[in-house]
């Protein structure tokens, strides 16, 4: 307390007077701390304290610091109270603190709504009304959210994404990290397999162009440029997949070579690459339309997966074709069959002949090999000059008579065509003898003989002649009469 006095003075005198007690009292000083700062986002606890300066009450019995205060949020929605804290109220009497009903030293609050928010903190003592205004800006959560035009297609395919994610407020911005991962679970490699271009990028809206077929993750990551901490603030994520289609992928693995006249079943792999439409098939075994007439196979095409068994009638090397076909296009690939030459062999046929005598063969062997060797299931023979002469000499035993199977087998040609063989018979036969017979009482002159001839081995018929002439009744009978000149 202080306490005046005055003293008056002129020529007369002076005058004294003083004036006391004089009681001086200080007023509030309001103050408040946000934490953990002025902006934060939504569903985020932000603490507000009481950091005041009381000020003195004083009077004729008493000297503290007592004073008056209470909270006020606007707008007064979009929060909740945590914790047991709570605003107090002016009851709607300001100018009455003794009225008024205190809030608690500190708030825990928790902005369920985004938006700017003023905080009041009023104070009060016996000196007056004082209040401090804090600004809390209040951002939404930071959401990652973007749609794709189209979730499948045809390579080459561009995507923009639509990028929906929230403009956050409060004057902060996001950044925006766009990521492409492929994947090729189909193992489809046509056009080389995946590829996407660019693999990154940070703009709001970029664009991805995909060449290559597979299966594309596409993630954006969505966070704030130095904006405040918390979950909701965290950085977000939201990938999305996109499924690249391509023409399907087909080989034909190399067939084995067939043996002329044979057949085969053509084999194929195929990859829908992505696709969800069935796969068509068109198998074309005259793919360039120049195979000779003769030498077309059978049948020449197809519109299965599996054309069944393919017929060559002809050697060579023959090209034949598999197209594929999907939503995206078609795939042609072709292959060679080769088909090998089959052995032909004629070992001839041959007229009886007489013991011993030598037979000259004329065996022909053609197509895959053109040799082979002469056999024989008698042994004993001989061929001359060897076995492996097609156009050999051969000679039986000296003394054989009867038939003999001589066998001619080729050469061993290519796979897989077989090795082939035939076989002629030879027939050897007795020498012919003949036997006119004899008269030894001989005949008259001008006598009509019967004559009473003899064949034997390999002779079969005969014929009477005469040196003298005379005439035979029956030439070519055994027993023909004999008229002589």
């Amino acid at each position: 307390a202080y306490a005046a006095s005055v003293i008056a003075s002129n020529v007369c005198g002076s005058t004294f007077s003083s004036i006391g007690p004089i009681y001086v009292s200080n007023s509030t000083e309001p103050n408040m701390s946000v934490q953990p700062q002025n902006i934060a986002c939504v569903n985020e606890l932000v603490s507000v304290n009481d950091l005041s300066v009381a000020g003195q009450n004083v009077s004729s019995v008493t000297c503290d610091s007592t004073y008056y205060m209470y909270w006020a949020i606007s707008p007064n929605s979009g929060f909740t109270l945590t914790n047991g804290t709570s605003l107090g109220s002016d009851n709607g009497i300001l100018q009455f603190p003794s009225f008024w009903t205190p809030g608690t030293d500190s708030l825990n609050i928790l902005f369920n709504t985004p938006g700017q928010y003023s905080i009041t903190l009023y104070t009060a003592n016996t000196c007056g009304i004082d209040s401090i205004v804090q600004t809390i800006c209040i951002t939404s959560p930071v959401v990652a959210d973007f749609l794709l035009p189209i979730n499948s297609g045809c390579a080459p395919l561009t995507i923009s994404p639509v990028n929906n994610s929230p403009i956050p407020q409060c004057f902060l911005s996001n950044f925006y990290n766009w990521t492409i991962t492929p994947s090729n679970p189909q193992a489809c490699l046509t056009g080389g397999g995946p590829a996407a271009a660019p693999l990154t990028s940070v703009l709001q809206s970029p664009s991805f162009n995909f060449t290559g077929p597979g299966i594309y993750t596409i993630q954006l990551v969505v966070g704030l440029n130095g904006g405040p901490s918390g979950s909701s603030c965290a950085n977000n994520t939201l990938s999305q997949i996109i499924t690249v289609q391509a023409p399907p992928m087909v080989s034909l693995p190399v067939p084995a070579p067939i043996c002329e006249g044979s057949s085969f079943t053509p084999a194929s792999t195929s990859n829908v690459c992505y696709s969800t439409a069935p796969l068509s098939f068109v198998w074309n075994f005259n793919p360039n339309n120049n195979i000779p007439i003769g030498s077309i196979p059978t049948p020449i095409g197809a519109i299965t997966q599996n054309p069944g068994a393919i017929t060559y009638l002809e050697s060579g090397t023959f090209p034949y074709s598999l197209t594929a076909t999907n939503s995206c296009g078609s795939t042609t690939v072709t292959q060679n069959i080769i088909i090998q030459e089959s052995v032909v062999v004629t070992p001839g046929t041959y007229t009886p002949t007489c013991m011993g005598s030598p037979v000259q063969l004329a065996g022909t062997i053609t197509g895959g090999v053109i040799t082979g060797t002469w056999s024989a299931n008698v042994a004993g023979g001989s061929f001359s000059p060897n076995a492996n002469a097609l156009n050999a000499i051969y000679t039986p035993p000296a003394t054989y008579v009867g038939i003999i199977i001589l066998t001619l087998t080729s050469a061993i040609p290519q796979v897989p065509c077989p090795q082939v063989s035939a076989t002629t018979p030879l027939s050897f036969q007795p020498q012919a003898t003949a036997n006119a017979g004899t008269f030894p009482n001989g005949s008259c002159m001008n006598d009509v003989v019967t004559l009473n001839g003899q064949i034997g081995g390999a002779a079969s018929s005969a014929t009477w002649t005469s040196n003298s002439g005379g005439v035979f009744s029956d030439p070519f009978s055994l027993t023909s009469t004999y008229t002589p000149p």
